[in-house]
Order: structure tokens, then C-alpha cells, then sequence
């Protein structure tokens, strides 16, 4: 989960702040990895697909052509993976 704003006092403009996970407890047995249009760190480069479709809205939010997959969570040697099913390897397992 995505949360913020943060703020950090004396902070300026292309500050950059760097954040530790101490210890972390899954809430739920899966992860969410999506990419939605407009959004996110590099948006109008991914998805590499057409986009949003005329129509698209919440009625019709299949027409947005966003990308998105559940990967269920699992615990090897301590640490939490998530793990997705891929075309070239049965399962990947990633941090």
C-alpha cells in the first residue's frame, strides 16, 4: 500500500528521502502489482498498450486497459516473497 503525503520538516525541493522497513507483517496473503494510465513514475510509457478507450469511466472501467495481477505471498527462508506466474517459467518469485 501506497501511502503519503509525508511531510518532512526543512525538506526541500528535490530532497530525497530515504525510507527503512524495519519489520513488515502482511495483512492480507497476496500483493497487488498494477499500472494504471496517467499514473505512477513513468506514465504514458507503461502499459505498452493503447490506453484508455473511448467510454472509460465507472461504468465501464474494463475499457481504461489497465494492467493489474494478484500474487498471492509466501514465506521462503524468513523473508516474503510475492509470486507470479510468468510465460517463460512456471512461477517467479520476487521481494
Amino acid at each position: 500500500m501506497v501511502t503519503g503525503p509525508v511531510e518532512v520538516q526543512g525538506a526541500k525541493a528535490g530532497d530525497v528521502l530515504m525510507v527503512q522497513m524495519l519489520a513488515l507483517q502482511p495483512r492480507v496473503p497476496y500483493g497487488v502489482v498494477s499500472n494504471r494510465h496517467g499514473k505512477g513514475a513513468l506514465p504514458g510509457e507503461f502499459p505498452e498498450n493503447k490506453g484508455p478507450q473511448p467510454g472509460a469511466d465507472t461504468a465501464h472501467p474494463e475499457l481504461y486497459a489497465n494492467v493489474f495481477t494478484f500474487a498471492p505471498i509466501r514465506q521462503i527462508g524468513g523473508k516474503w516473497y510475492g509470486i507470479m506466474k510468468g510465460k517463460s517459467a512456471p512461477k517467479h518469485a520476487f521481494r
